[in-house]
């Protein structure tokens, strides 16, 4: 569990952040459902199991496609090997 002061160093220095006014206006222009799934991504609060099984609602916290790692955003979008060659042909697509 993070500690309060720990939170709240976190937070402020999120708030330092600058305001990317492109991204910004890409996320407002989103249906409902995908920023929802966008923040969900963002925040970890989503339908993967790691988020499941601290609600729950599942035991076993793994990916469900590789059973390498714990399922979470960062795993789904950037580690693991078995969606590997997708993320790798999605990277060429926004190339050309």
């Amino acid at each position: 569990m993070i500690g309060k002061s720990k939170l709240i160093d976190a937070t402020s220095e999120a708030i330092k952040t600058p305001v990317n006014i492109r991204l910004t206006q890409y996320a407002v222009r989103l249906s409902r459902k995908d920023l929802r799934l966008l923040v969900g991504l963002l925040t970890g609060h989503n339908t993967l199991n790691r988020h499941l099984t601290l609600l729950r609602r599942m035991d076993d916290p793994l990916c469900p496609l590789c059973g390498e790692d714990e399922d979470t955003s960062l795993h789904l979008l950037g580690n693991c090997c078995a969606i590997a060659e997708k993320r790798y042909e999605y990277s060429l697509e926004g190339i050309s």
